[in-house]
């Protein structure tokens, strides 16, 4: 029961991992191809840093599978286990304190960059963006992955306590 719960949600997490996984090598075609049907296309520099941030960020997700992969409840023990699994808590913890200020700062320089005062529209849209960005990583954060870890966490100490 206990095995088959942690199984359970293990799997939750793989999943999500490789939907975001398969959407960052969706999302980069998708924005190369619509970057050329634009009537006023971003400079160079943009659309390389555009690429780059998605290109690292398709990397990190396979990182992050390739960490998820280790957890095998047959072969492991519970502490390897265990570490596995904080360890990947921790990398999230981060991936969200981290993204929300690389995703600001980005904003922030192409509102800069296309000249602020000429679109008071557009620094309204870029506003909006960066707080329902930061609500909806937190929210996502909060809700699933912490959630799920500490649902593994717990199911692997019941486990080892059941072991002794």
């Amino acid at each position: 029961m206990l095995q088959k719960r942690t199984i359970t949600t293990y799997n939750k997490l793989f999943r999500a991992e490789i939907f975001c996984l398969s959407l960052g090598l969706v999302v980069i075609p998708v924005f190369l191809i619509l970057i050329q049907f634009v009537k006023y296309p971003p400079s160079m520099l943009w659309t390389i840093t555009i690429l780059i941030l998605l290109g690292s960020t398709v990397i990190w997700t396979s990182f992050k599978l390739w960490w998820l992969k280790k957890f095998d409840l047959e072969n492991n023990d519970i502490f390897q286990l265990s570490q596995i699994i904080y360890t990947y808590r921790n990398w999230i913890q981060k991936e969200c304190i981290l993204s929300i200020p690389i995703l600001v700062t980005l904003l922030t320089i192409r509102f800069i960059t296309i000249h602020a005062q000429n679109y008071p529209w557009l620094a309204i849209l870029i506003i909006s963006i960066a707080i329902l960005s930061t609500i909806y990583l937190l929210t996502i954060y909060r809700l699933f992955y912490k959630k799920h870890c500490n649902d593994i966490q717990k199911s692997l100490d019941e486990l080892k306590e059941f072991k002794e």
